[in-house]
C-alpha cells in the first residue's frame, strides 16, 4: 500500500519532515469485531456484563484502543468494494462467510 501511495504522491511525501500517514485497510462490513466489541465506542457504552468475561484489564485495554482510534482525524471511506468485482466465485464466498453458510465449494479452496 505504501508503494501505491508513493506512486501517487511521489517520494517527497515520505521524507523525514512529512506528516505520518497510517492506512487501515479492511472491509468493516464484512466481518464483525473480535469479541463483538468495537473500539469505535468507549467501554462505558458497551455491554460488558452479559457474559461476565471482561474484567477491568480488558476494559482498560479497550479504552486505550478507543483513545488511539479517536486520534485519527481524517477518515476516507470508500463507497464501493472493488476487490471481488470481477470474481463472481469470490463474491459468493464472501457472501457465504457473511451469512455463516457452509457448503462443499469451500473445500476447493484448501
Amino acid at each position: 500500500m505504501i508503494l501505491t501511495v508513493r506512486h501517487w504522491w511521489g517520494h517527497h511525501a515520505f521524507s523525514a519532515s512529512s506528516i505520518p500517514i497510517v492506512l487501515f485497510c479492511g472491509d468493516f462490513h464484512q466481518f464483525r469485531p473480535v469479541q463483538e466489541r468495537s473500539i469505535l465506542l468507549p467501554s462505558a457504552a458497551v455491554s460488558w456484563d452479559v457474559d461476565n468475561s471482561f474484567k477491568a484489564k480488558q476494559r482498560h485495554q479497550h479504552d486505550k484502543a478507543h483513545a488511539l482510534w479517536k486520534k485519527f482525524t481524517t477518515v476516507v471511506m470508500l463507497d464501493e468494494q472493488m476487490r471481488a468485482a470481477g470474481d463472481p466465485e469470490q463474491q459468493r464466498l464472501l457472501k457465504r462467510i457473511r451469512l455463516g453458510v457452509q457448503d462443499r465449494t469451500a473445500s476447493r479452496l484448501a
